[in-house]
């Protein structure tokens, strides 16, 4: 099924359209007394104007699904099968984490578990999107609407060197001071990010600023690197 070009405008006119001939139902025939006789109980002249308000509304509901349906492309079970994950939710399972393993092991993880999502988000908008440049505007766009932070920018990129983004609100300083740098999960999204777009190097993560150690911003920088040879292949290199 393709794509409305302007879904909401298709609602809008929908709705307007059936709320019109509802309308002239009620004011044209609902009340004339000669047809009464021939019509539903629920459109009788006194009811039908009670009724007439929710059968709109439900309309609307209706019309509001299948727009959702038709923009995402998707079956009913990938439109409701978003999962969110709260900031409380998310402290509370790093402070597990924090008592069960050392604190320089509970970052290595979230570190590694943030690369790997990185890289299978940006794999995934990839395939929608063809350039770089607007595979990281997408990113963006959709790390700001999860609200991971309250404004992103990318500083610079250099391909293939260096990349500095920086975040303002990230979710993982809430009510978090800490000596050292805390947004390990966010630190390793982007070096995951970035690798994706670089699938033949090697990227990683450093948060140079956090908030949490009182930086008016959180500032992580992603240096890329050689990905190393098979052995195989350097040993045939030398022959």
């Amino acid at each position: 099924m393709g794509e409305l070009k302007a879904p909401h405008l298709f609602l809008v006119i929908t709705s307007l359209f059936l709320t019109i001939q509802e309308m002239y139902f009620f004011m044209n025939v609902a009340t004339n007394p000669s047809q009464a006789a021939f019509l539903p109980v629920q459109w009788h002249p006194g009811v039908s104007k009670f009724w007439i308000v929710p059968k709109i509304m439900l309309t609307v509901i209706a019309l509001s699904l299948i727009t959702l349906l038709m923009r995402k492309r998707s079956s009913l079970y990938n439109v409701f099968r978003q999962v969110s994950l709260s900031s409380d939710i998310f402290r509370g399972l790093r402070e597990g984490l924090e008592r069960m393993y050392q604190p320089k092991a509970t970052s290595l993880m979230l570190y590694r578990a943030g690369k790997e999502a990185g890289d299978i988000f940006a794999t995934k908008v990839a395939k929608r999107v063809p350039s770089r440049s607007e595979i990281l505007d997408r990113v963006v766009e959709n790390i700001l609407a999860s609200r991971w932070a309250d404004k992103i920018e990318i500083l610079s990129f250099e391909p293939g060197k260096k990349a500095i983004t920086c975040l303002h609100g990230s979710f993982e300083c809430v009510d978090r001071r800490s000596p050292e740098p805390v947004c390990d999960f966010q630190r390793g999204f982007w070096a995951g990010i970035f690798q994706a777009l670089y699938p033949d190097m090697v990227c990683e993560g450093q948060e140079v600023l956090c908030e949490a150690k009182g930086d008016s911003q959180c500032k992580f920088q992603v240096k890329f690197f050689e990905k190393a040879q098979p052995i195989e292949e350097v040993r045939s290199s030398l022959k």
